[in-house]
Formats: C-alpha cells, sequence, structure tokens
C-alpha cells in the first residue's frame, strides 16, 4: 500500500479526528494544543486545552471528545459552526461514589447512545500494572471504573454491535476483546491480537469486515488481525505510529500519526471502516 504524507513538523502528534466539514485535528502532545489540518492540507493551530490533549473522537453532537493528560479529565471542544464558537467543557474528572480523580486519560470511544469508554494508564506499567479504564454514563453522568489492573491500558474502540470493546494493553504487547454486558459492564474477555515487536500497540481501529487494525508504537508498522489472528503488517515511513482513523468521502482513507517523525500519514484502505457513533 503506497503511503503519502500529509502533514509534517508535528510535535507528537496522537488522537486524530475529523469534523463534519472535513477537517482533521491532531492533539500534539509536546505543544499542548489541538492542531487542524483542512481539507486543502493547511495546518494551524487551534486550541489550548490548559493541559496535555491525547486521544480524541467526534461526540453525537459534533463537540470533539478530549482525552487530557493533564488535566486529568475528559473534555468537550465545540469545533462548529465556527471559530467564534471555541468553548471547552468538563465531562468527567473523577470516578466512584469518594470522586476518585483519574491519573491520566488516554483514549476514549463513544456508543451510540453517548456513553463513554476510556483508558487511563498514567503511573501503570508491566512493573506497576494499574491501569483503569473507565465507563461514563451520558444519562447519569457518574463514572464507573471497569478495569484497574491493566500495564498500560491505551486505544480502545467498539464493535459495529456494541456489544464487544477491545482494548489494547501496550506493555503486555496485547489487545483483548471484552464482551459488554447490557448495563456496560464487562464480561468475559479473549485475545483479540498480540505481536512481539516493538512496543506494543497503541491506538486501534475496526474496519467494515471486522479487522482490527493497530497502530504499532516502536514496530514500524500496522498489525492487521481477524479472528485473533495476525493476518498482516503493513510498514509504514514512521518508527512510532501512535493512532489510526478512517477517513474520506468513501472512509476508506486511514489516516495515522507518527511521534517519531512528528508526522500524519495516509494510505487508501481495501475497505471502508468501521462506522462511528457519531457517523
Amino acid at each position: 500500500m503506497a503511503v503519502e504524507t500529509i502533514a509534517v513538523g508535528l510535535k507528537f502528534p496522537e488522537g486524530p479526528v475529523f469534523d463534519k466539514l472535513g477537517h482533521l485535528y491532531v492533539c500534539e502532545m509536546q505543544r499542548k494544543q489541538l492542531t487542524r489540518i483542512s481539507p486543502d492540507g493547511t495546518t494551524e493551530k487551534y486550541l489550548d486545552t490548559g493541559g496535555v490533549p491525547n486521544g480524541a473522537i467526534r461526540g453525537l453532537d459534533s463537540r470533539l471528545i478530549v482525552c487530557d493528560n493533564t488535566l486529568k479529565a475528559i473534555i468537550a471542544v465545540t469545533v462548529e459552526p465556527g471559530e467564534h464558537e471555541k468553548k471547552i467543557e468538563l465531562i468527567t474528572k473523577a470516578f466512584g461514589p469518594s470522586d476518585t480523580p483519574f491519573k491520566g486519560p488516554n483514549d476514549v470511544v463513544s456508543d451510540r447512545a453517548g456513553n463513554l469508554y476510556f483508558t487511563d494508564p498514567v503511573q501503570s506499567s508491566k512493573k506497576n500494572p494499574v491501569g483503569g479504564v473507565y465507563r461514563y454514563d451520558a444519562k447519569t453522568k457518574t463514572t464507573t471504573q471497569l478495569i484497574n489492573n491493566f500495564a498500560f491500558p491505551n486505544g480502545i474502540v467498539l464493535s459495529d454491535d456494541e456489544k464487544t470493546l477491545f482494548i489494547a494493553e501496550t506493555e503486555a504487547q496485547s489487545i483483548w476483546a471484552y464482551a459488554l454486558n447490557a448495563d456496560g459492564s464487562l464480561g468475559q474477555r479473549q485475545l483479540a491480537g498480540e505481536l512481539r515487536e516493538g512496543h506494543g500497540p497503541d491506538g486501534i481501529a475496526l474496519d467494515s469486515k471486522g479487522r482490527l487494525i493497530a497502530a504499532w508504537f516502536g514496530g514500524k508498522c500496522l498489525a492487521v488481525f481477524e479472528k485473533g489472528k495476525l493476518a498482516e503488517k503493513i510498514d509504514i515511513p514512521d518508527q512510532n505510529p501512535t493512532n489510526i482513523e478512517f477517513g474520506g468521502t468513501k472512509h476508506d482513507e486511514l489516516y495515522i500519526t507518527g511521534s517519531k517523525d512528528g508526522t500524519v500519514l495516509k494510505l487508501k484502505w481495501t475497505c471502508p471502516g468501521q462506522k462511528m457513533a457519531a457517523d
């Protein structure tokens, strides 16, 4: 697959996400800002979040839902309809009856009801597996901890039928598939992907054929899994891909953020990506 460079000179880009007008936003972690890339290729600073933005998705109301590392919070950023509408609002910064604060959210996904699932890996590692995964209930505005013992939970995505939640555990070099119960709690899990190269899986996505795609940080590749088995490795120019997002008019272009060289890359995929809740 031919890889095209869309943007250069970025400082640890993460969390690529499109608005409805076709602008691509990336979280520049080292610049502590959201950066916007227009369809014509123009790259510009969009907004300081006041912290360090990491992962992002488009919410049901078209706002960007952003995980902020140092604010230790999930925030919503207004990006439409115009520049004068820019606004940041807090969604959640703590969980449970004691309002326990997060350590540093990383990546997030939404279901079609607006409930959010997100990872919280800061301070966790293979030697100190205390990484959390959480669910924010859109109706009750409360957040529940689902997992508290991961070695750096990272990318997260829901299956199209919303019955399975996929979570990348970076320092375990694994991706897990959890059955989702009707109340949003987690059921049985199984291994959805494993690759003993590089550091481990970062951002993940699903295509319309149900294949799981992982940005393999340190592996200089995308790893494609089918039914838990490695089906393909796709080499890319950047040693440290961080995250991936489908876009394009046919939703069959894969956009990749690369942190080593500070790039956004694009390649044509073999089928459309799975639609997200807000698509």
